[in-house]
């Protein structure tokens, strides 16, 4: 499980500065985690969504951003065997 980063807004709007960025992990399940809390609704709001966590924190985040993160790691090609 390697560790990413997410970038989180104030408000959904399109000129919204950038507040900060929160610790991302996936499970082996795929489910995603927010600074080590499962992330159980995700409302979206236009480019945005609103993330809203088990431990009841909120983060919004561009929609594009986290979508990229929900995809699955491409496995790397196994070495090829000599003959």
């Amino acid at each position: 499980m390697a560790a990413l980063s997410l970038a989180f807004y104030r408000v959904p709007a399109d000129n919204a500065t950038q507040v900060g960025s929160v610790k991302v992990v996936r499970d082996r399940h795929g489910q995603l985690y927010l600074a080590g809390s499962k992330v159980v609704e995700a409302t979206p709001s236009g480019a945005f969504l609103a993330l809203t966590l088990a431990s009841g924190a909120q983060y919004i985040v561009r929609t594009r951003d986290y979508d990229a993160l929900r995809q699955p790691a491409t496995p790397a090609a196994p070495p090829r065997r000599k003959r």
